[in-house]
């Protein structure tokens, strides 16, 4: 965290000189003196660790009360912002819990400066000096967070901070998230920083490029001299801001405020685009390869750029090929380039505008080129990625033959790991379609239950018994499938009222009172409105939506499972051990899915239709764990309450009531048995 420190004040005189008492905390080995900076979370201290004798930032979290779950959420985010190890990246030291006033804390490492205190000096004049001070580390450190499923969500200038050497450290990655479980009640509206904030929801759906716009309105904020505290202002100063044109129009996409899609989707995505606007640079390779060109080669340059000799047109290939990438030219029949005489295969070798065909001349020496398309400069950097970046210079002449043919060899031998390597990245990519389609169903459900965020109109309440109530409606309720919602009154004096839809008709609505009401159903009014209440569908979405990023990033208690989703075939082998059954009536098939799922494999699915007999294979391998492991613990979840209500009842009559089973669910819900 930032300070400003005087230069040669150490820290006893820094005690002296304050006038409050020294507070300690976490049993001392914290010392803190002085007023905190005030932020929209927490209290930042500089304090003095007494264990590693140097200053440190200590955050501190308001001592609100909390459950073990909430202690559990902390330990578990606090421990996976302390992994997150980075240059550019402020490092966590410890985190806990003082002992003496409940209150949450993360110390840190102690950095001088702030950026925004640095911009209220100076704004940066041009981008090439910002982006290389300040851009590209703080870019930098957000992809390597995204890649580990970790999302800042509060870029600002005052989250920047930098060492007296230049260094630029991020902090407070994922604190907002921390946010959620210690604070409830605060909403990411209220905890927003404006102009770095998007304007639409933090569902999920966007998580990632929400940290796109806010580097780039960090961007155009240290760039522009005009005030930009609204959304609107920001974009505005985007086209008044001193830099390259390319880099205008990408910063403007970062900044969609209408269509958060229009954004690149994560910190990694938008280093690779600003890669792309960077100027090609010549580096110095080791080694060097003849070429030769066809007549066929010639006569394409000769068409398409009017070279007018072979001297012409090899000294554009050179200039072409400088910093080339190669890879293996597929071999199919009736296309231009074939296999060489050498039986090496044909190569392809990416220019600045043409992709070139080359085959490996008989006497291993050259490489010959066949063939010459052009391409648009979006096919060129697809082939790009494609492609080996080629290590060794491609010239026509001033080259020793033997030292070419070597370096040719060394080029296919290169261009096998690298195909090697392209299976695994193909893999990764394979697994991150497939993650992408599933986040991409589970903002879809998000979206569906957005909508279903409807108010219904009611004239008249009437309760028929003590915990129905019924509704006159307003107007004829056309829509149905409103069946088992959750309905809420929002009564901002007394508290919101609370049930759930038993049945619908055209003009009435009878609701089921919720036992967490605090309201009384004579306190409603005659008449207003009722909302459906998607608190616990939502809830539900967001669990889903961490549990997938935590098998996705392999932060599940197994780390491989992602993987093996993946690729099922790659679960290691079990061999099935022997099971004396406690259940005579299971069938052959069910005997081996047992034998095998007691000899833990690292996963294992079975798949069966209604009726199949599932309850039964559940208790039977229930009751085989708890013989072989008595003090085990199993978990059951399910998406229905009858299939766990079946086999909690199946488990204690087999177990003769020796099995302590806990139900988790909520008391007022008659569905559970």
């Amino acid at each position: 965290m930032s300070g400003d420190t005087s230069n040669g004040t150490t820290f006893r005189s820094t005690i002296s000189l304050a006038g409050a008492s020294p507070r300690f905390l976490s049993n001392g080995r914290y010392v803190i003196k002085g007023a905190p900076r005030r932020g929209g979370l927490a209290s930042v201290f500089k304090a003095y660790d007494t264990q590693s004798e140097s200053h440190v930032a200590v955050k501190i979290f308001r001592a609100d009360p909390t459950d073990e779950v909430v202690e559990e959420s902390f330990r578990r985010e606090t421990q996976a912002l302390r992994d997150l190890r980075h240059p550019n990246i402020v490092n966590i030291f410890d985190c806990g819990v003082d002992d003496e006033t409940g209150e949450h804390f993360i110390a840190m490492e102690w950095v001088e400066n702030e950026l925004s205190s640095v911009l209220d000096r100076k704004r940066y004049d041009e981008w090439g000096n910002y982006f290389a001070s300040i851009g590209r580390p703080v870019l930098e450190a957000l992809a390597f967070a995204h890649t580990r499923a970790t999302a800042h969500r509060d870029i600002k200038p005052s989250n920047i901070l930098i060492h007296l050497d230049g260094t630029v450290r991020v902090c407070d990655f994922g604190i907002s998230k921390i946010r959620d479980f210690l604070e409830p009640g605060i909403t990411l509206a209220q905890y927003a920083s404006m102009p770095f904030a998007p304007p639409e929801l933090d569902d999920g759906s966007f998580t990632y490029s929400r940290d796109v716009f806010g580097f780039a309105a960090l961007s155009v904020f240290s760039l522009c001299t005009t005030p930009c505290s609204t959304h609107a202002a920001l974009v505005a100063a985007a086209d008044t801001i001193s830099v390259p044109e390319p880099v205008r129009v990408l910063l403007k996409r970062c900044l969609a405020l209408e269509n958060p899609a229009e954004r690149p989707s994560d910190a990694a995505s938008l280093l690779i685009e600003f890669g792309r606007l960077e100027p090609r640079r010549v580096e110095e390779k080791p080694g060097t390869v003849l070429i030769s060109l066809t007549k066929k080669v010639n006569s394409v340059l000769e068409f398409d750029i009017g070279l007018r000799s072979d001297a012409e047109c090899v000294r554009f290939i050179e200039s072409e090929l400088a910093n080339a990438s190669c890879g293996r030219q597929p071999a199919i029949a009736g296309t231009e380039g074939r296999p060489a005489a050498s039986g090496k295969g044909a190569l392809r070798l990416i220019g600045e505008k043409y992709r070139y065909i080359a085959a490996i001349s008989d006497n291993e020496q050259k490489l010959v080129l066949t063939a010459a398309v052009g391409m648009t400069a979006f096919q060129s950097e697809k082939y790009r990625e494609e492609t080996l970046q080629c290590p060794f210079r491609l010239v026509a002449a001033g080259a020793a033959a033997h030292l070419s043919e070597h370096n040719i060899a060394t080029l296919i031998e290169k261009l096998d790991e690298f195909d090697a390597e392209q299976k695994v990245v193909l893999l990764q990519q394979r697994k991150h379609r497939m993650y992408r389609t599933w986040l991409d169903l589970l903002s879809a459900k998000t979206e569906l239950e957005r909508m279903r965020e409807r108010r219904i109109y009611y004239s008249g309440v009437e309760l028929l018994s003590a915990f129905v109530l019924q509704f006159d409606l307003s107007s004829t309720l056309a829509d149905q499938g409103l069946e088992e919602a959750d309905v809420k009154i929002v009564l901002p004096e007394s508290g919101d009222f609370f049930g759930q839809i038993v049945s619908v008709a055209q003009d009435t609505l009878v609701v089921r009172i919720s036992d967490r009401n605090k309201v009384a159903p004579d306190e409603l009014p005659e008449h207003g409105h009722l909302v459906v209440d998607t608190a616990k569908a939502d809830a539900a979405l967001d669990k889903q939506k961490t549990a997938l990023d935590a098998v996705r990033y392999g932060r599940a208690v197994n780390a491989s499972l992602g993987d093996y989703i993946v690729e099922p075939e790659t679960v290691p082998a079990c061999v099935p051990v022997d099971v004396d059954f406690i259940q005579s009536e299971i069938d052959d098939d069910k005997k081996d899915a047992i034998r095998l799922a007691l000899a833990e494999p690292a996963l294992m699915v079975i798949q069966g239709p209604p009726g199949t007999g599932k309850t039964t294979l559940i208790s039977e391998m229930v009751l085989q764990t708890l013989r072989r492991q008595p003090s085990a613990r199993i978990l059951l979840t399910s998406q229905t309450h009858v299939a766990l209500d079946n086999s909690l009842e199946r488990i204690s009559k087999l177990s003769e009531d020796s099995v302590r089973a806990v139900r988790i669910g909520h008391d007022d819900d008659d569905r559970i048995s």
